[in-house]
């Protein structure tokens, strides 16, 4: 059973596919937790892989020259290596870093070879998707859940 974390990922995933966006991603892991105090268990998910997949296909896109300028949602110090890599290997390559709201700690010596700009509350709101999300048939994929509204107002 997916925990309800995984399947608001899940629903964000297939809001984006419908808009016409690429993902990569990995994939999410079962792991089994246990309160050290109380001793209740309950499953959750882990997601596996993401990082390498997302440094793979960047390097993958900067090669066959499949963009210009690239913007990363990031505070992920684990792409370090791979931003460096295709900002030395290919270095008309512009690589922009929006780093999501309380997470601004992007490498220091990343921000000196990119752009960083931090999404802000306002930024969420605006970039809110619609209620439904519709296929280009007109099907419904999926609606937004709720509590998306709730947590940037």
């Amino acid at each position: 059973m997916a925990c309800r974390f995984h399947r608001r990922h899940q629903i964000y995933v297939k809001a984006l596919e419908a808009n016409g966006v690429t993902t990569v991603i990995g994939h999410f892991k079962e792991k089994q937790k246990k309160c050290s105090k109380c001793g209740a268990r309950w499953c959750a998910h882990e997601e596996k892989q993401s990082d390498v997949n997302f440094a793979i296909h960047l390097l993958h896109q900067a090669h066959i020259d499949g963009f210009d300028k690239a913007f990363l949602i990031t505070a992920d110090s684990d792409l370090c290596p791979v931003i460096d890599l295709v900002l030395d290997t290919f270095p008309k390559k512009e690589l922009v870093i929006l780093t999501p709201p309380n997470r601004y700690q992007i490498a220091r010596e990343i921000r000196s070879k990119v752009t960083t700009i931090k999404i802000k509350q306002k930024h969420l709101i605006a970039s809110l998707f619609p209620e439904n999300i519709y296929n280009k048939d007109q099907q419904l994929v999926c609606t937004r859940p709720s509590e998306y509204l709730q947590k940037v107002s």
